[in-house]
């Protein structure tokens, strides 16, 4: 109501957009974040594909940043590339998801997040080979660390690469101690013994 009442700024118009979000008004608060122009677009736009995210309408989120992002500020692209990704991922477009996965890492080759969510999308393909070294590639940043690693255990063992898995799952064990990693570590462990004691 107030913004049909009044002909509001850009500051008044990101700070009711922002008053939505907090209201979890996604609809409306993604309404106002398209009106905003000018110096703080790149902001009400990323902020729009939040609330488009919370909605689930990733569709939108195609619509919004279709196109060649090369034409927004270097300092942006990469996460653009990312979130458009992601929104491909969600609607199981795959090969455009792959191909800014990739634009996105071309502007930082070592990002964890980019770099497990392309190993994601080459397990779903069923791309082992890519996948595990991506989830490597991954592994370096701290965040994701255990979590690839558990990742290449499980292909390891979907190839019968045994020593491999356990290495992996070992390897995630020694630097993450919460329970769910370790039950992890012993269930490898003990999928490997059986498989090494059948084959002997």
């Amino acid at each position: 109501i107030y913004a049909k009442l009044f002909k509001l700024n850009n500051q008044e118009r990101m700070q009711l957009a922002a008053f939505y979000y907090n209201q979890k008004l996604y609809k409306d608060a993604a309404e106002q974040y398209g009106k905003v122009k000018g110096g703080e677009q790149m902001a009400a736009l990323k902020n729009q594909v939040l609330c488009l995210n919370e909605l689930e309408h990733y569709d939108q989120v195609l619509e919004l940043l279709k196109g060649d992002l090369g034409q927004y500020d270097f300092a942006d692209r990469e996460e653009l590339y990312l979130t458009r990704a992601e929104a491909s991922m969600n609607l199981n477009k795959f090969s455009g998801a792959k191909q800014d996965y990739l634009k996105a890492l071309e502007y930082n080759s070592q990002n964890g997040k980019t770099l497990f969510a392309l190993a994601e999308l080459y397990e779903q393909a069923g791309d082992h080979k890519e996948a595990l070294r991506s989830y490597g590639l991954a592994s370096k940043e701290a965040l994701y660390r255990s979590a690839s690693l558990m990742r290449q255990s499980r292909l390891y063992l979907m190839d019968k690469q045994y020593s491999l898995a356990l290495k992996a799952a070992q390897d995630a064990s020694l630097m993450d101690k919460s329970p769910a990693v370790q039950r992890f570590y012993e269930q490898v462990k003990n999928t490997t013994e059986k498989y090494t004691e059948i084959l002997k």
